[in-house]
């Protein structure tokens, strides 16, 4: 009957560090539980990110302005018989 107290002791013993430090065991568990929940806020920036693009792309698809915006302010173009001016502002002299 002793042995069986010892046996069955050691087997718990077993089992609980297996539990605790172990692969797989609750440490792992955390550490995995956490590393998903960081992924889940990448995954929402990402796709509010994905949102704004397909926005974009639906918009230079089917609209007729969006186009000729995104020339405008990314490309600098200018309609025929239109004129650019560039404001440069001077900055202040440091005395």
């Amino acid at each position: 009957m002793r042995w069986l107290v010892i046996t069955l002791a050691v087997i718990f013993i077993v089992l609980q560090y297996k539990l605790w430090f172990d692969d797989g065991g609750v440490r792992q568990v955390h550490n995995l539980r956490q590393q998903i929940s960081t992924q889940k806020i990448q995954n929402a920036e990402l796709q509010k990110q994905n949102d704004r693009l397909r926005a974009e792309v639906k918009d230079l698809k089917q609209g007729s302005d969006a186009p000729e915006e995104k020339a405008r302010t990314e490309l600098g173009m200018v309609k025929q018989n239109e004129e650019y001016f560039q404001v440069v502002q001077e900055k202040p002299n440091k005395s």
